[in-house]
Parts: structure tokens; sequence; C-alpha cells
């Protein structure tokens, strides 16, 4: 009970005083999480594991609520096997937390989900009585160490698992990028970054690369023979022009003397 984390709570009977039973404030703290789109670990019983969700719907004609139903197939399997889920998130830095018994598999908006009954009871831990003030958006939480430096990492996570406020301020943050992020935004960033060749440098490069590339003695313009490369003194006719007639006289005894 001494630092809030994002596991399940233990059973205490300390968490007695921040226990909800009241079934309006708990629908009414599902359907914050749902508008906020806060994130839920659902942690089963069934193998070791979790799931990260959201809350998709809260129903209180028919006491249930609807999750999404995840990216993970394996650890959604075991969910739906588990007799007993805990479902813990943060709410504006405060940690909530309510079990459900079981989960089934539904369809919300023609897409995979579950949903469970509604819970009996929600915690919602809040330690400190003070208010907690969100990071300035000009100074952003961030926690940089050296690449390869081990003690400077220790450290600094140190730090963090001590410092309770900062922590949540970096949480904020990291929570606030993740709602940000879209895999459409990150191809974008990525295809702007990427190095553009210019213009005819692939063409020049695989004529440079060619072994069958030479020079003609009269126009100085490349050209590509179809056979293998000639060598010795011999050296091959001149290409043939509309306006001259084709003719070929001996070479001299270099190639380089070739008219």
């Amino acid at each position: 009970m001494g630092m809030t984390t994002p596991y399940p709570e233990p059973e205490s009977p300390e968490l007695e005083r921040f226990t909800v039973y009241s079934q309006v404030e708990i629908a009414a703290t599902l359907r914050r999480l749902r508008d906020e789109g806060s994130l839920l670990t659902a942690y089963f019983d069934a193998e070791p594991g979790f799931l990260v969700t959201v809350v998709l719907d809260v129903n209180a004609d028919f006491e249930e609520v609807v999750f999404d139903y995840g990216a993970d197939g394996v650890a959604q399997k075991r969910l739906l096997a588990s007799k007993h889920i805990v479902f813990v998130g943060f709410l504006e830095h405060i940690k909530v937390q309510f079990i459900a018994r079981v989960a089934e598999a539904t369809q919300h908006d023609e897409r995979p989900a579950f949903r469970i009954r509604f819970p009996e009871s929600l915690v919602r831990l809040q330690r400190r009585d003070f208010f907690r003030v969100r990071p300035p958006m000009s100074k952003p939480a961030k926690c940089l160490v050296p690449y390869g430096d081990d003690r400077a990492f220790a450290a600094a996570a140190l730090v963090l698992l001590q410092d309770e406020s900062r922590r949540e301020a970096y949480g904020v943050r990291a929570r606030e990028w993740a709602r940000s992020f879209t895999w459409d935004e990150a191809a974008l960033q990525t295809r702007n970054r990427r190095p553009r060749p210019r213009r005819g440098s692939a063409m020049r490069q695989g004529a440079d690369a060619s072994p069958f590339s030479g020079r003609s003695t009269e126009t100085g313009a490349a050209t590509s023979w179809a056979g293998p490369k000639p060598s010795g003194p011999s050296c091959p006719p001149p290409a043939p022009t509309p306006h001259r007639p084709t003719t070929h006289r001996p070479c001299a005894s270099r190639p380089t003397d070739c008219a």
C-alpha cells in the first residue's frame, strides 16, 4: 500500500476505505473511463499474462460492460477461460480497480468484443488529498540517460520508483502521446525521413556497373554489345548510320588505335 503501481492491489482491509459499492457511482466511473479512452489492463488467472483494452460501452439496463477485444488473440482466449479477472486503470491519476468473475465474447458495432457483468464493487485508490497538477505542455516530462550506461539507467529508474509525483507526470505524458499515435502518421513520418535518390542516378549507376558497357570512338556515346566483351587486339565494327555505309578497317596492334 506504500506506492501506486499498475498491478492489481492485493486484498487488504486497508482497501475498504477506498472501495465504492454504489452501482450509480460505479456506472459513472466506468462511463468516465469510456469517455476518456483510458487504457485498462486485465489480469486473469487462467495462465500468466494480461490483456490491454478499453471500455467501449456501459449498458446499465442490462448491467453489463463491453470492452475492446484487444490485439493479442492468445491473451483473449485465456481471458475468456478465466474465472477471476482483475481490471486496473487510471482516471486522472487515481487508480481504479474492479473484478469480474467471467467474460463472454460478443459484438460491438460489428466488431469483436467481450463483456462482463457490472462489478459489485470498485476501488478508487487515491492516497493523496491534495490536487494533482498536470505537467505543462511547453516542458514535457521526459527522462534521458546516456545510451549503454547501465548505472545511469538504474539511477533514473530508482528516482522514478521513489518519486511518485514525477512518475505520475511521466505517465500522463506517455498516455497523451499514446492517444495521439496513429499508424498512418508513423508511416508518413517514416516516408518523409527516407533519403530520396537523385533523378537519373540509378540509371547512371546501372550503366557504369554493366560488364558490357563501352565507348564509341567516333561519338563518345556509351554503347553495349549483346555478346561477350571482346578481348585482344580485335575491335568491333562501328555502329551503322543512315548516311554512311558501314565499313570496317583492321585494327592496329593496340585497341586504342582503332579508327
